[in-house]
């Protein structure tokens, strides 16, 4: 069960389902616009609340989640990602969807912000990488493999051959990558999905589509440490080439 600050209850009792600006929390809480604002990022971490965008319009507004719609999208996503459904009687709130370019973009730099000196474990198709300048900007992409790079992020990741020529030759691109910390494995694309990432830090899962633009997140749960154990497997584990003998490698 999650266990909310003093902060946080304060914000949580002048939000609604209808979405609202952080300066009215602000007049509403009487608190600082900061702490108001980072308080709102720990509770969209943990699920509690949603980042809403109207009409096209670059204003960001709050509101609390909907848990009835959250249900719908992470059976959906459930099948796409994995080809099984799920009968989800209860929505957990360690467990909620993100919608569109701006609100993936920024969650993404966020909780990278917040794992200083910890470790993240990739995942996708090499085929993404190119689709991820096209659709969030090249000035994003470089800033957060440079903020990766700079909060001595522990990068392990797995990714697809032949990584598109567009992305070997661009020089700015990889400039932002030197110093980055970690390990990598690249394997068949047969193995990926194109279109879709996945992300995993200590303490958050990240499902990403980038065709529709829709992200599930997991927060604060065993499904992470589920993971997490199956790349420390890949990347440390002492004994890989004598488990793919056993089952069968072919040499």
């Amino acid at each position: 069960m999650i266990k909310f600050t003093g902060n946080e209850m304060r914000v949580l009792k002048c939000l609604d389902f209808k979405p609202i600006s952080v300066a009215a929390l602000v007049r509403a809480t009487m608190m600082p616009r900061m702490t108001v604002y980072t308080t709102l990022l720990r509770l969209l971490g943990v699920g509690a609340v949603r980042i809403v965008i109207l009409n096209n319009s670059k204003r960001k507004l709050w509101a609390k989640s909907d848990a009835s719609k959250l249900r719908s999208e992470i059976e959906t996503h459930t099948r796409k990602l994995f080809g099984i459904d799920l009968n989800i009687k209860n929505a957990n709130k360690n467990i909620f969807n993100i919608n569109g370019r701006d609100q993936i973009a920024e969650y993404l730099i966020n909780v990278t912000g917040l794992n200083y000196g910890k470790r993240l474990y990739t995942m996708q198709n090499s085929s993404n990488f190119p689709l991820w300048v096209d659709i969030f900007g090249k000035r994003w992409t470089n800033k957060h493999n440079k903020l990766l790079v700079d909060n001595n992020v522990i990068v392990f990741s797995i990714y697809s051959k032949n990584i598109p020529r567009s992305i070997l030759d661009d020089k700015d691109i990889i400039e932002n990558y030197k110093g980055r910390k970690g390990n990598s494995m690249a394997i068949d694309d047969k193995y990926f999905l194109p279109g879709v990432a996945l992300y995993i830090f200590e303490n958050q899962i990240l499902f990403i589509d980038l065709n529709k633009l829709e992200a599930i997140v997991i927060s604060n749960h065993n499904f992470i440490k589920f993971f997490i154990k199956i790349f420390e497997l890949i990347f440390e584990g002492g004994d890989r080439d004598k488990l793919y003998f056993e089952y069968g490698r072919d040499k």
